[in-house]
């Protein structure tokens, strides 16, 4: 076999590596191929921070046009129901609670029962938050139904009632009531009730109960300093003097009064004729509220676009929108 020459045997040297220029352009193209690589991996990070920014604050408007119109629609003002209407704030007597009439104690007077909550085949008793009256420092009313004299609907009525002392379970009330079941619901006790004044004797038993209590929906200023809507159960106080719970948000920020065209979050109010009544704390006012507007801006957490993370002008907080429109049904 012939040996290679010489010649042939440095070339394969050669050829054993890479030189400095093959070197240098092999890490340039890598730095520009990763480069591009990074570059799109942070685009798609701001993308998807971006889309969840959108995402949340569409739903933080979801999560307010959820809550308003379902507390608000079933409000009388011409009953009283409005206590406070500002562009910020709405304050009324909210229903948080029901229950069925299932007796009265002999004689009458300001005691009425109702049935429990843990009846076997139906629930006619229920609510998120005990009843209390204002021997335990509460603020809640009970709204009676009152068929009055005439049999028919023409002049059935919500009688209005103070409760002195909340629902409480009471030996032999509701004692034969049909909505027992006498197997089922035998050793139940129905719940008594003590009302401020005196019941009228066209509250017939099977008639509903609702129970309300004065709440109140606003917009504030948080700790984070942020705008939100926010919840206050003005329990034992008018005043509402008690913690704001976030409901939604954040909104964009309050700047003016008068409801503003960049206010996060306003109230607006309208009579029947479709006429904007002003903010009032007169009482005539508020019995002429047929329909209540909420305007909701809503503003995400601003979201970085440069590489520094700093606020800069290139920077994006993502926004929305939504009008409500809630018409008030119990006007007569």
């Amino acid at each position: 076999m012939r040996k290679p020459s010489r010649r042939s045997r440095r070339a394969a040297h050669r050829r054993a590596g890479f030189t400095l220029v093959e070197l240098l352009v092999a890490l340039v193209l890598f730095g520009v191929i990763a480069g591009a690589i990074i570059n799109l991996v942070a685009r798609q990070q701001r993308f998807y921070r971006g889309a969840t920014e959108m995402i949340d604050t569409r739903t933080q408007l979801r999560q307010a046009a959820s809550v308003l119109p379902t507390d608000i629609r079933g409000l009388s003002s011409v009953s009283g129901d409005i206590t406070l209407m500002t562009d910020t704030a709405v304050q009324f007597v909210g229903i948080f609670g029901s229950a069925v009439v299932c007796g009265r104690p002999a004689g009458g007077g300001n005691v009425i029962y109702i049935t429990p909550p843990d009846l076997a085949r139906h629930t006619l008793t229920s609510w998120y938050r005990l009843p209390k009256g204002t021997a335990q420092a509460g603020f809640d009313v009970a709204f009676l139904f009152d068929e009055k004299v005439d049999t028919s609907a023409v002049d059935d009525d919500w009688s209005s009632n103070a409760l002195v002392q909340g629902p409480a379970a009471s030996a032999g009330a509701c004692a034969g009531s049909p909505l027992f079941d006498p197997a089922l619901d035998a050793g139940k006790n129905g719940y008594s009730m003590l009302l401020a004044s005196g019941i009228p004797s066209t509250v017939k038993d099977g008639a509903a109960v609702r129970f309300g209590r004065i709440v109140r929906y606003s917009i504030y200023k948080a700790a984070d300093n942020k705008w939100y809507l926010g919840f206050k159960n003005c329990a034992g106080s008018i005043t509402c003097g008690v913690t704001t719970e976030p409901v939604s948000g954040p909104y964009r920020d309050w700047t003016t009064s008068g409801g503003g065209n960049t206010n996060g979050l306003g109230f607006t109010y309208y009579d029947s004729t479709g006429a904007q009544i002003s903010p009032s704390t007169n009482a005539s006012d508020m019995a002429r509220i047929a329909r209540i507007d909420v305007k909701l801006r809503g503003a995400g957490t601003e979201v970085k676009n440069r590489a520094s993370y700093q606020a800069q002008s290139g920077n994006t907080v993502f926004t929305d929108s939504l009008t409500l429109r809630i018409a008030i049904r119990n006007r007569h």
